[in-house]
């Protein structure tokens, strides 16, 4: 089955600025046998509320529009197949010859999104962007992408939430035979957010991975099918009232520290290493494995705590547990020793440590 000609885009209403119209018209020439659907945010919820109605309070508890146009753009290729595309993309050539092999793929933001901080704090090797992506109905990927937004929920955060770093986890969580194909960024994205020529290493590292990308070789321009303009993204998103008070808070601590304690230690903190610079050998046996868990109030957690020890896939003999209890007055000492007894014969070793610091959270902690 192939990915159905047709093109979805969105906007607040069916009518698109003037500021689009060049790429709308870039599209209906290139592709003038596709079908050019237009979703309002009227029909985008009508279409969660008719056809996926376990996730609509989900959708409506969305804090920021983008989210709901994030998670929209999945639930209709889902539902519909086809093409998906933001606006600020001009179609240079038709895409079928890219993508006729294909029954689901997404495009990966250029080398230079994964310097930026919020990339590099996530340790992320490519980036799954949703900016321009397509399938049949129903490919089993988006399930992967739905349990995902689930997972998601409650994060306030928009790029982990709904967008690219969401799909890039959902990408590398899904099994082998449901993952998507991947576009590399000189074939959509000539440029990056910066106006900077773009590179596509992270195809090189997506492919040891196991990952099919299309159109990888770059031998002509002709191989360029759309550009992406970069109109709106993460990487140049302008600080919020909420941001500029965090920062300002941030900066009266610092000047508190360091007319507290003198002068700070800012000795240069090396690089991170990107996981595919490193080399990685085969053990010639396994090493034992630790893991030492702080538990505080944590009484009503230890049943799913449990669980996830069990099923951890390495030899129960060489895991080590540790646990250090603190100010905790809801049993979970008494707990904590039922899983030790049970546990004895099960693992190398289970210790159990209590340190009360007498510090009371005036606060929910989750």
């Amino acid at each position: 089955m192939k990915i159905p000609k047709l093109l979805h885009l969105t906007w607040k209403t069916r009518v698109i600025p003037e500021r689009y119209k060049l790429n709308l018209h870039s599209w209906e020439s290139t592709h003038p046998d596709w079908k050019i659907q237009i979703w309002s945010d009227h029909d985008i919820r009508q279409l969660i509320c008719s056809r996926y109605p376990d996730f609509l309070q989900i959708f409506d508890n969305y804090g920021e529009a983008i989210m709901k146009a994030d998670a929209f753009r999945y639930f209709v290729l889902h539902h519909h197949g086809g093409v998906y595309s933001d606006l600020d993309i001009f179609a240079r050539q038709n895409l079928c010859p890219l993508i006729q092999t294909s029954t689901c793929f997404l495009t990966m933001e250029p080398d230079s999104h994964l310097e930026k901080p919020k990339a590099i704090r996530r340790g992320l090797e490519f980036i799954a962007c949703n900016a321009l992506m397509g399938s049949t109905a129903n490919h089993p990927f988006w399930t992967s992408v739905f349990k995902m937004l689930r997972r998601q929920a409650d994060v306030p955060y928009v790029l982990d939430a709904t967008g690219p770093f969401m799909l890039t986890g959902a990408t590398l969580d899904c099994s082998a035979n449901h993952r998507p194909d991947l576009i590399p960024p000189h074939a959509w994205s000539p440029t990056d957010a910066e106006s900077a020529d773009s590179s596509s290493c992270c195809a090189d590292i997506a492919q040891r991975r196991g990952f099919n990308v299309l159109g990888k070789t770059r031998d002509s321009i002709n191989l360029v099918y759309v550009e992406h303009q970069w109109h709106s993204n993460w990487h140049r998103d302008k600080p919020s009232l909420l941001s500029k008070a965090e920062a300002a808070v941030r900066k009266l601590k610092y000047a508190w520290r360091k007319s507290r304690y003198g002068d700070l230690d800012f000795s240069p903190i090396p690089p991170p290493v990107p996981i595919h610079t490193q080399a990685h050998h085969e053990p010639s046996r396994l090493p034992r494995l630790a893991i030492a868990t702080p538990i505080k109030q944590g009484a009503t957690h230890l049943g799913n705590y449990k669980k996830v020890i069990e099923a951890i896939e390495y030899p129960a003999e060489l895991i080590e547990l540790y646990f250090v209890v603190s100010d905790s007055d809801d049993g979970t000492q008494d707990l904590l020793q039922e899983l030790q007894r049970d546990w004895k014969r099960r693992f190398r070793q289970v210790k159990i440590e209590e340190i009360n610091f007498n510090f009371e959270a005036k606060l929910p902690r989750w």
